[in-house]
């Protein structure tokens, strides 16, 4: 009677551990050359834990963080040579926390970009190679939106501009001695009036030709983007 008692209690125990368990695997896939292609990893069929991407010749080429299917964490670019090329951080499939892009070959970090739920909001960072910054821009809901500021190679000011949902409503010049270049009023993202500067502080309104060039400069700008 015991004997069955205890029989009874191991095949009990056995269909409620099996009742909780999950299957662990990593799937691969493989070029038609023969070389390992990706690598992921799954629970219960649903892409869990970490995913690796490879070029042809092994090198890694992606490092990708999955929870329940989606993307949720940190997502590493490599370069050819290893390098990184950038680290995003993901949560639901979307850009959320800090994105680190990287010049190519070099390690250094060329522009450092804060998302949530995939849009831009916050501040946007670009370096020079030698890590001096030379713009931050502030953005809301993935557009421009607060003061942008450019800088000489120096770390001196170049320019101070001002967006409004977009719109670029002034800009401020400078020379690189400090003093100021070119002031610049805008509407619906058109020069409409402004004013020269010499070093010496000396002012003059700028013409219909100066307006119409910077147009063209702006123009140029947010196709650019």
């Amino acid at each position: 009677m015991k004997a069955l008692q205890a029989s009874i209690l191991i095949i009990s125990i056995f269909f409620c551990f099996s009742a909780f368990a999950t299957i662990l695997e990593v799937k691969k896939e493989f070029y038609d050359s023969g070389e390992l292609k990706t690598e992921t990893q799954y629970i219960d069929g649903i892409k869990n834990g970490l995913e690796r991407n490879y070029n042809k010749d092994g090198s890694l080429q992606r490092e990708t963080t999955f929870i329940d299917g989606e993307k949720s964490g940190i997502d590493k670019l490599y370069n050819e040579n290893g390098s990184l090329l950038s680290v995003t951080n993901y949560k639901d499939n979307k850009k959320d926390g800090l994105e680190r892009d990287y010049y190519i070959g070099e390690n250094k970090i060329m522009a450092e970009t804060t998302y949530v739920d995939g849009k831009k909001n916050g501040t946007k960072v670009l370096y020079d190679l030698d890590g001096t910054v030379m713009i931050e821009e502030k953005f809301k809901n993935d557009v421009r939106d607060g003061i942008t500021l450019t800088y000489w190679g120096g770390g001196e000011l170049g320019s101070e501009s001002l967006f409004k949902e977009g719109n670029l409503l002034w800009i401020n010049e400078y020379y690189r001695s400090g003093f100021l270049e070119r002031v610049i009023t805008f509407e619906n993202n058109k020069a409409v009036s402004g004013y020269l500067y010499t070093e010496d502080g000396k002012k003059r309104e700028m013409t219909n030709a100066h307006l119409h060039n910077t147009n063209k400069e702006i123009e140029q700008f947010f196709k650019n983007e």
